[in-house]
């Protein structure tokens, strides 16, 4: 918004980093949900965690916002191998793509290497052995394999992070899509769920627990909530300063208590109410 990236550090942030640090890895994985109101910084939330992961060297995981594969894919297709599914080809491709970038430095010191062999096709194939960017590469070259390029590089990350070679952080903006229905028609009209999305399934494969009764469980409930007073204080301080409430009124105490007011201590109405003039 102001051609830099800040950051607030907020409660929810450092809970769930101190959960991170002193967690017992050898335990099955960490689950962490972030919940609370919309526009209270969630997404916000999950981007601190995420340059968090980055900067220790973990191998990041990321969709940042899954509702666009389910609602709103760019392409879908039928699946050469089972036609009761469906293909996201251009959605997988891209997100490869996403992958590669994020996680470029820590793979190339990782050397990581396939577990197994993988047929794309009669003629085209990622031999046992060779380095898992192989499989990336693979997939964002042939848009038409990029689904199974997909499932098959989640599956080896998983592999590898169980065996304890790295580090990983999943993070999934409303994974809540992942258990919706799509708004893709079968013949019969009906509409196909998200389950049934190949792209779906490799994901949920990855954030599926090896233990307890339902699919999250157990889990840490994280709260994100509205702003505190200091906050608030904070982040108009911070629009001050970098002239964002450009209306006089704005800047004196009276001012300030109505923007309060108006936003009810919610970070983006904040932020909409400080854009008037």
């Amino acid at each position: 918004m102001f051609g830099e990236m800040s950051i607030m550090v907020r409660q929810p942030y450092l809970e769930v980093k101190s959960y991170i640090e002193s967690y017992d890895y050898s335990l099955p994985a960490l689950r962490i949900m972030l919940y609370g109101q919309m526009g209270c910084g969630k997404a916000i939330t999950q981007a601190h965690l995420l340059h968090y992961a980055l900067a220790n060297n973990w191998i990041v995981v990321p969709k940042e916002w899954a509702a666009h594969w389910v609602k709103r894919p760019k392409d879908h297709a039928q699946n050469a191998n089972d036609e009761t599914l469906i293909d996201s080809p251009i959605d997988a491709a891209v997100w490869l793509q996403q992958f590669r970038v994020l996680n470029a430095t820590l793979l190339k010191e990782l050397n990581l290497s396939t577990t197994q062999t993988y047929n794309w096709s009669e003629r085209e194939a990622t031999q046992k052995g060779e380095p898992l960017t192989n499989i990336v590469e693979h997939g964002v070259e042939r848009m038409k394999h990029a689904c199974s390029c997909m499932g098959a590089l989640l599956q080896e990350i998983k592999m590898h992070t169980d065996s304890g070679r790295m580090k990983t952080m999943v993070i999934v903006k409303g994974v809540n899509s992942f258990w919706q229905d799509t708004y893709i028609r079968r013949l019969d009209r009906s509409y196909i769920p998200a389950k049934d999305l190949i792209i779906v399934r490799a994901f949920k494969e990855i954030l599926k627990n090896d233990w307890g009764f339902e699919f999250f469980e157990p889990f840490i409930p994280v709260h994100v909530p509205k702003y505190s007073e200091k906050e608030i204080d904070s982040c108009l301080d911070y629009y001050l300063d970098r002239g964002y409430i450009q209306n006089p009124n704005g800047w004196t105490d009276e001012g300030k208590a109505e923007l309060k007011f108006l936003s009810g201590y919610n970070p983006r109405e904040l932020c909409k109410v400080c854009r008037w003039r």
